[in-house]
């Protein structure tokens, strides 16, 4: 038996819009009618699941999430590359991207290695997975208790980031880069000192805040930060009231 139920996506500018689709019955195990693919590409019959609530995608750690639990494992061992690159490369070995590359697949071999390490990394990919919930749950087109709260700051009615805070951070990040690429602007103005690759760090540093800040767009802040604490924050006062 077929039904119309409402699909709730985001368009190109962050709008939120809601269409209905044809759906049937649901056998259970099946992917459910909205859902984006969230879960892992990798998981053994990941076609045949979708989280379905929030906490649900709380707890699904994606690859990705693994993939950034060890970035930043990798991170907190970046002290040590200068001290074992010779041991590690070769002294004589150059630093090209394509040696760099080869370090961290070292780095990786390293960490794997050593269970404290792996279970830190896999704490940080616990965590990830926890902070990605509300837009995960978004894009799917689930809704929850949130919500009312993160379309207020949106909308810039409640304390947070709004959507013109998201837009205009946007546009000052373009003009960070684009007085980067020209000289004109200095990386140590957008990073501070201390960096090996100064201008290679703060031309990644803006090309991760600006994929961060187009998802906040799309997500309508649901993958922000300081939008997630204020909303949740505001329903343990909700639920607590002093």
């Amino acid at each position: 038996m077929s039904n119309l139920t409402p699909e709730k996506r985001v368009d190109v500018n962050g709008h939120l819009v809601t269409r209905h689709v044809k759906t049937g019955d649901t056998a259970a195990g099946q992917v459910r009618a909205g859902g984006v693919g969230i879960a892992s590409a990798a998981r053994p019959n990941a076609d045949a699941y979708a989280p379905e609530t929030l906490d649900e995608f709380r707890i699904d750690v994606t690859d990705q999430d693994r993939e950034d639990g060890m970035q930043r494992m990798r991170d907190e061992l970046s002290w040590e590359i200068d001290r074992s690159w010779s041991k590690v490369m070769g002294s004589s070995t150059r630093r090209t991207a394509a040696n760099i590359a080869d370090f961290e697949l070292k780095q990786n071999d390293y960490i794997e290695s050593r269970d404290d390490l792996m279970a830190k990394a896999e704490k940080y990919a616990d965590f990830y997975a926890n902070n990605r919930a509300h837009a995960r749950a978004f894009e799917a087109g689930i809704e929850t208790e949130y919500d009312e709260d993160f379309e207020k700051m949106w909308s810039g009615e409640s304390q947070g980031f709004s959507e013109k805070k998201f837009r205009d951070e946007l546009v000052e990040l373009a003009r960070l880069s684009e007085g980067l690429e020209a000289g004109t602007i200095p990386p140590s103005r957008v990073i501070g000192t201390g960096y090996r690759n100064p201008k290679a760090s703060a031309r990644e540093y803006l090309e991760r805040q600006t994929a961060d800040t187009h998802e906040a767009i799309r997500t309508r802040g649901r993958s922000s930060a300081v939008n997630i604490g204020n909303a949740e924050y505001r329903k343990r006062v909700r639920e607590n009231p002093v």
